[in-house]
């Protein structure tokens, strides 16, 4: 996707699961929920805005150390968001 926070190297290894019967590993999936939401933000930037993609990694992350999401901190993120996707890869 055009420059956006969190650059995602892409290796041979991960080319790799793009073969026929092979399932897509966390960083394609990764790349390709940016290259969606890069799309949207350029037909409709609002509808972007209101959409926050996590990584695939971070659910792995969050189950692990129990952590807590305060839905009311805007912070990091700016306005609310009305859609947010936690993408696992199972």
């Amino acid at each position: 996707p055009p420059a956006s926070s969190g650059e995602i190297k892409i290796y041979g290894r991960d080319l790799n699961k793009l073969q026929p019967n092979r399932f897509l590993n966390d960083t394609l999936i990764e790349f390709g929920l940016k290259l969606w939401h890069a799309d949207i933000k350029r037909r409709n930037n609002d509808l972007a805005d209101e959409i926050h993609i996590f990584s695939p990694f971070f659910y792995t992350t969050l189950t692990h150390r129990k952590m807590c999401i305060d839905t009311t901190n805007n912070g990091k993120y700016g306005a609310r968001r009305t859609w947010i996707y936690f993408p696992r890869n199972t």
